[in-house]
């Protein structure tokens, strides 16, 4: 599976510091020129572009999104190293 697009993220860092826990949200966002880096071009990226003027910001496996949003929580006491 593949992904193209850009998210912007507001998360905070809670909890003990030796053991963070980071709570936040994420949304897609419309990706500025500048902020592109040369990377190989993949099927995700080639529907992007074509999307784009559809109104897409981003693809998953080919499936082109409008909006997307999440909430999450990563609790590094629970990581595995």
């Amino acid at each position: 599976m593949q992904l193209a697009g850009s998210m912007t993220a507001l998360f905070n860092c809670q909890g003990p510091l030796d053991t963070p826990i980071f709570v936040g949200t994420g949304m897609l966002s419309r990706t500025f020129s500048s902020l592109h880096v040369e990377t190989p071009t993949t099927e995700a990226s080639e529907v992007l572009a074509k999307s784009t003027e559809a109104g897409a910001l981003a693809v998953f496996d080919r499936v082109p999104f409008s909006h997307a949003s999440a909430n999450f929580t990563f609790n590094t006491d629970n990581c595995v190293s």
